[in-house]
């Protein structure tokens, strides 16, 4: 047995803890039985559902994000990433250990659904896989969530991180749970299929991805050195999956539209690695000193995940670029996407830059207010007091004529250059007289 899942277990499951788990759960559906009456069996069966959500998803939530948290708390989470547990070991044997007693509970509240029904049909028996694959995919999102922060900030409040998950899992529970009512099909790309069907399958696959992302989390923890070819490949996939519902019952969907999907997403999902990357100037000089000395693997080892789909995007601007029809003489058609890339060079930079500052810790709310600066509050108070004219020059998104706003874009990211390369040597002063002595 894996060891890491027999300790977790021996901690969260005694025959006291099953019993009152069960008793409670007993008393719950038998006091509601005896109220309802006649409607007992469609009362317990949604009652059923609800006591899931309550116990497996936001209880699991909060458990799972604390597996780690609780061991950074007793002082325990070195001695276990110097053991010999491998990364999958560990990643399994908490998301699944830690988790083991809600899980119980979760499974009695499955039963209970399927003895209230009035027959268990294939509808019922794929409700309850899905239920089961939803909180296995919040749990592994929680404990992923938690892993970054740790990574970015050691010293965070462990309450601000455990009670974030089980915010968002009741939000998401809510919205899932709705969607696998009974309604009209799903077509994706052409292709009908059942609304239960289609989303136990689309949470069978999130659940993989999510596990591949505490995965791979573990392996920086217990610093494992690995590739980031896995973050453009799920860009891909959440792109083609996107695409598919966008495309709908259509025989025909194009290529182009395709790459453009494929392209916006992979910038998304660089916004998205670059906030949850470390930012650190002691992180940059290794990753410097990597692309200078090392080996091509060294590199890519090295390099923050958001390099990988900021590579994938450009890699998809240029074949829109020659792929994309234009009937300008001038070809600016064929460059409308350049600016956006250019754009979210001048968000990481200063991203970056605020990363850079004495205060670490509030370098994430920085950058947020800035971007929010940059792309709505100032351009929309710009709209409103009809100074329509200089917006573009703020957002150069919202220029009509890609070369402008190409240019503009480009004075935009000189002036963070600029400013980064000042914090850059401000910080960094340190270690160039260290290595100077």
């Amino acid at each position: 047995m894996n060891p890491e899942f027999g300790r977790n277990l021996r901690v969260e499951i005694s025959p006291y803890r099953l019993m009152a788990m069960t008793l409670t759960l007993a008393l719950i559906f038998l006091l509601v039985h005896m109220a309802s009456g006649p409607l007992s069996g469609a009362t317990n069966s949604a009652l059923a559902q609800i006591m899931f959500i309550a116990i497996a998803v936001i209880w699991g939530s909060r458990l799972a994000a604390g597996s780690v948290l609780q061991e950074i708390r007793a002082n325990t989470w070195d001695s276990q990433k110097l053991s010999a547990l491998s990364p999958w070991q560990m990643t399994w044997g908490k998301l699944l250990g830690s988790t083991s007693y809600v899980w119980f509970g979760g499974m009695l509240c499955g039963a209970v659904y399927l003895i209230y029904r009035n027959q268990i049909d294939e509808q019922a028996v794929k409700t309850v896989v899905a239920m089961l694959q939803f909180g296995l995919l919040v749990h592994a999102l929680s404990m992923a969530s938690s892993l970054i922060a740790i990574r970015k900030n050691p010293k965070a409040p462990s309450s601000l991180l455990t009670l974030a998950e089980p915010i968002t899992a009741f939000v998401a529970a809510v919205f899932v749970f709705t969607s696998l009512q009974r309604g009209a099909p799903i077509v994706w790309f052409g292709i009908t299929t059942a609304r239960l069907d289609f989303y136990t399958i689309v949470l069978a696959l999130g659940c993989c991805w999510a596990v591949a992302a505490v995965y791979r989390l573990m392996c920086v923890e217990l610093q494992i050195r690995t590739i980031p070819w896995l973050w453009p490949v799920f860009t891909l996939f959440v792109a083609g999956y996107w695409a598919g519902l966008e495309a709908g019952e259509s025989q025909h969907f194009s290529l182009h539209a395709l790459l453009q999907t494929g392209f916006w997403f992979a910038l998304v999902f660089t916004y998205i690695a670059a906030f949850a990357d470390r930012r650190d100037p002691i992180t940059v000089h290794r990753c410097l000193l990597a692309w200078r000395y090392g080996s091509l693997r060294r590199r890519l080892e090295e390099f923050p995940y958001w390099t990988s789909s900021f590579a994938l995007a450009l890699v998809l601007a240029a074949v829109l670029a020659i792929t994309s029809p234009s009937t300008a003489g001038d070809g600016s058609l064929r460059l409308a996407t350049w600016p956006a890339l250019l754009v979210a060079v001048r968000d990481i930079g200063l991203l970056y830059y605020t990363g850079f500052g004495r205060r670490s810790v509030t370098a994430d709310m920085t950058a947020f207010l800035y971007l929010a600066l940059l792309h709505k509050l100032i351009p929309g108070l710009l709209q409103l007091t009809r100074l329509d004219g200089l917006a573009p020059f703020v957002d150069p998104l919202l220029h009509p004529n890609p070369i402008l706003a190409l240019i503009i874009t480009l004075a935009h990211c000189a002036v963070v250059a600029w400013l980064l390369r000042g914090r850059w040597y401000a910080r960094t002063a340190p270690l160039r007289e260290v290595a100077a002595a």
